[in-house]
């Protein structure tokens, strides 16, 4: 063999081995995916488990003509059915679900209903997609902001704060019927410093979280057992991506940004000690969402992979210490961005938005790594 030819095919190893070694860097294909571009202008705004492994998803885009619609989707990635719940301006802030597969959403509208002010409504939405209760009240100036919802028994619980006051109200109604109960209300130095983005409810005990970097344990009380504050401050410090909090059993993994760009992941005991806090894997941004099953906790970040297929969806495993054991992607060309993360059985769906003009809905669910 000529030296030439010696030459050319040690550079082709090197070149071959050198993109092993990049290709080695990036998250593998995920298993058993599917991938859902909706052709509706907007964002997914929430998510909860739906009958049979499915998924509930709840869009609306976040600009001016909003149109609100609640998605059943089955596990092969199959609609069921969908159903419009406002036009012209109305925006979903919560949804949560119950072990009989009911729907219920959270929404509030730009439009004045005359003299009774703003109407913020929570929506019963059968399982065949029928419309159940309905439960209405209004604010005078638009000063409520947040409307997370969680489900506590046979109460639904609603969480938003007042602008005007600086205090934050959990709603409590009856899932049978919408029927309302009595209201708790956070106020003094443990309160909600800003917008809530979060509610969740597990054994009795309600978790909340808001954009300041609050995050709270409440007692069946509605009284608060205990705050931690996050790293940072707003506007400039911490900055918490809705649907970023998730409780079970095993603890409470917290989403967050320090900073503009920089997403950490942590994790906290039922009792609010803190276990461990890692910096987000395979982020190349701030778009961050954390879910958990057992032990693990399973983030979904945005991370560019390519001229070709931009920013896809990367879902990382982390076990019981914040060690990373594994990560797939999937997503579409566009540049994509994930808002919230459900593990359901063997898999995890990721919800969000692609960067078309305008936003399209984006659904993905992928085999836990």
């Amino acid at each position: 063999m000529s030296r030439s030819m010696r030459a050319s095919a040690m550079s082709r190893v090197f070149v071959l081995a050198l993109t092993l070694v990049m290709l080695a860097g990036l998250p593998a294909e995920a298993a058993s995916t599917w991938t859902k571009l909706l052709t509706t202008p907007g964002e997914v705004q929430r998510m909860a488990p739906a009958p049979g492994n499915g998924v509930y998803v709840a869009t609306s885009p976040t600009n001016s003509g909003a149109t609100a619609v609640l998605y059943r989707y089955k596990s092969d990635g199959k609609v069921s059915w969908k159903v419009t719940l406002g036009t012209g301006g109305v925006y979903i802030t919560g949804l949560a679900s119950d072990a009989s597969g009911n729907a219920y959403v959270m929404s509030w509208s730009t439009t004045r209903d005359g003299d009774k002010g703003y109407p913020y409504r929570l929506q019963h939405v059968k399982k065949d997609g029928k419309l159940g209760w309905l439960k209405t009240w209004y604010d005078d100036d638009l000063s409520l902001s947040g409307g997370p919802v969680a489900l506590s028994g046979n109460m639904l619980l609603v969480a938003q704060r007042d602008a005007a006051t600086g205090n934050s109200t959990i709603r409590r109604f009856k899932k049978s019927n919408g029927a309302a109960s009595s209201t708790w209300t956070l106020s003094g130095s443990k309160k909600p410093a800003s917008w809530l983005s979060d509610l969740v409810v597990h054994a009795g005990s309600a978790y909340m979280l808001d954009v300041s970097g609050r995050l709270f344990r409440l007692r069946t009380d509605g009284t608060v057992q205990w705050m931690k504050q996050l790293p940072g401050t707003p506007g400039g410090g911490a900055y918490l991506v809705t649907g970023n909090l998730a409780v079970n059993a095993k603890g409470i993994s917290v989403g967050y940004n320090e900073g503009c760009c920089d997403a950490y992941v942590r994790r906290y005991t039922l009792s609010g000690t803190q276990k461990w806090s890692k910096r987000a894997p395979n982020v190349g941004g701030s778009a961050l969402s954390v879910t958990v099953a057992g032990a693990n906790t399973f983030t979904a970040t945005s991370k560019w992979v390519s001229d070709a297929k931009r920013s896809q969806i990367i879902v990382t495993r982390m076990d019981a210490n914040g060690k990373v054991k594994g990560s797939v992607k999937a997503g579409t060309k566009e540049t994509d961005s994930p808002s919230f993360a459900l593990a359901s059985g063997g898999y995890v769906y990721v919800g969000g938005y692609a960067w078309t003009s305008p936003n399209r809905p984006l659904v993905v669910r992928v085999k836990k790594p």
